[in-house]
């Protein structure tokens, strides 16, 4: 899932990501849920896979791109480029080549009103039960996002 920051800071955005920082509760428990492998891309990693507006105006010329184009037309009214947070998570369901991951133990802090949704990252070398994007192959990724809408 697209949750969190485990990996660099963002200087521009904080330590905190906006689904954990909204319900730190709710992220808690999804957390802590007993499952296999609990996968996460941060938001230090989405940020690393953008497009400009121009890029995306050339590069969305498939039809079944065409209504997201639409949409991100009125994103660029106020901004000059996307960030690719949720197709990137889809994505390393199908390649799990585009990210590196690292397993270890992630919980959401509660205890801070100040702090809350802040994912404290404890790399387990190789174990645990939860497994985060340290890096994006963006290439790789943009490769695999495209070629979905190829004909």
């Amino acid at each position: 899932m697209m949750c969190g920051v485990f990996g660099n800071r963002l200087s521009h955005e904080g330590p905190r990501e906006w689904n954990a920082q909204l319900d730190p509760h709710a992220t808690a428990i999804v957390y802590a849920a007993g499952v296999a492998v609990h996968r996460s891309i941060g938001l230090d990693v989405t940020c690393q896979v953008t497009m400009s507006a121009a890029d995306v105006r050339q590069a969305f010329a498939a039809d079944l791109l065409q209504p997201v184009l639409d949409f991100a037309q009125v994103w660029f009214q106020r901004a000059d480029r996307i960030t690719f947070h949720d197709p990137l998570a889809a994505t390393t369901i199908f390649d799990d080549g585009i990210c590196s991951f690292e397993r270890g133990q992630a919980e959401v802090e509660l205890a801070s009103p100040r702090l809350q949704g802040f994912m404290h990252w404890m790399s387990g070398s190789g174990s645990g039960p939860h497994e985060v994007a340290l890096t994006v192959d963006t290439a790789r990724f943009f490769e695999h996002f495209f070629a979905a809408f190829q004909h």
